[in-house]
């Protein structure tokens, strides 16, 4: 998969905004509980008014981790939260979907078992379901929805020698009902890690990590509605680590948003593959920074993809968010910086408004508070 550099000129992100240029629609940031740290990993607009957020929380002294949903007004003001969802144990991941009458959320249980549960547009638990086998570590790290429905879980099979292989699991979103499984074997050596799905037609293209290096490094893979593989490529672009989020692309393609680059200084990065998994466009490197990275993304209804993660003036301090948005050839139009008077702060989840505006989630507040940004149509940039 080679791929082409491609110089911009346009609206590069060269660190926090000096004050006063960047006015969101509305920006809220609220704590979940106290004693926590949280981890967002999605968010979306909400059925019946308003938002979403969910992820993880984890408790101060790291003892305990538990999911929660976030419901917000338009205007970003707290209304609801969830963090009991019928079970009892240890969840991690957070990743969540919005279906026709309701919303999935996909995490891990205890460490070794995937955990998926549908709930309720008022964030009440519909059904919960738990997918373990015994002297295996199953987690669960991505969710998408079939073109017919059905739910697709992407996660890892691993067992006690350390081994990992992408695990994929489709379940019925009326009751739950596990419909199938697959645990699918790399050729290549490695302990592989799925970290976001996407479907396009009725194939699904997966992102994620190969951690049996020393440095992590991309695998992108393709499967089809049966979840049997169709493609998959193991260090692929060479230069990732697998750690953001796989987004429609043009015709059969897909977007792939990430960062977290050794090679390349630890840049953020866009890259476009045709259906075959192979270099559709151009590489664009836009993130004027000493350290960036993309963590999450989205696509609009015009093709517009929306990639969202963190940078820093100066290696591991003083963190901010990122946001780019880009066109179809890869283009930027335009850049956002969220600088809290704070340190940690980073986005990692963004999605398009129905109101063509674009909402953005992630943490400031040295990691305790959830933070929701509503930008316009235009993207509010400098």
């Amino acid at each position: 998969m080679m791929l082409v550099w491609q110089a911009c000129d346009l609206d590069k992100i060269d660190g926090p905004p000096p004050g006063g240029n960047d006015l969101p629609e509305f920006q809220a940031e609220f704590l979940l509980e106290s004693n926590k740290t949280v981890n967002v990993e999605a968010v979306v607009e909400a059925i019946d008014s308003g938002y979403v957020v969910s992820g993880y929380a984890t408790s101060t002294n790291f003892s305990s981790n538990n999911l929660f949903v976030v419901k917000t007004s338009k205007s970003g003001a707290v209304e609801k939260k969830a963090t009991n969802f019928g079970v009892n144990g240890d969840l991690t991941g957070g990743k969540l979907i919005k279906v026709s009458d309701g919303y999935v959320l996909a995490g891990t249980k205890d460490g070794e078992s995937v955990f998926v549960c549908k709930i309720k547009p008022d964030l009440t638990v519909s059904w919960n379901k738990t997918i373990s086998k015994a002297g295996h570590k199953h987690t669960g790290r991505a969710i998408a929805a079939t073109s017919s429905g059905d739910i697709i879980v992407a996660g890892t099979n691993g067992i006690d020698s350390g081994a990992d292989d992408p695990f994929f699991a489709k379940l019925s979103a009326s009751n739950g009902m596990l419909v199938d499984s697959q645990t699918i074997n790399i050729t290549n050596s490695g302990r592989f890690f799925p970290e976001s799905i996407c479907r396009n037609g009725n194939a699904f293209g997966v992102l994620g990590y190969n951690f049996g290096l020393s440095i992590p490094a991309t695998f992108f893979m393709k499967i089809d509605e049966n979840l049997n593989a169709l493609i998959q490529f193991v260090n692929q672009p060479s230069f990732g680590n697998g750690s953001g989020a796989i987004v429609q692309g043009n015709g059969e393609g897909y977007m792939i948003i990430d960062g977290l680059s050794a090679q390349l200084s630890r840049q953020a990065y866009v890259s476009a593959i045709d259906g075959n998994g192979q270099n559709a466009s151009t590489f664009d490197q836009f993130i004027e920074l000493p350290e960036s990275g993309f963590r999450g993304g989205g696509r609009t209804a015009d093709g517009k993809t929306i990639a969202v993660g963190w940078g820093a003036q100066e290696l591991g301090v003083d963190l901010f968010g990122i946001a780019a948005l880009i066109d179809v050839g890869l283009n930027t139009i335009g850049t956002y910086t969220y600088a809290p008077n704070s340190i940690m702060a980073e986005l990692t989840a963004a999605a398009p408004a129905s109101d063509d505006g674009f909402l953005l989630a992630g943490r400031s507040k040295d990691n305790t508070q959830i933070v929701l940004i509503k930008l316009n149509e235009m993207f509010k940039i400098n």
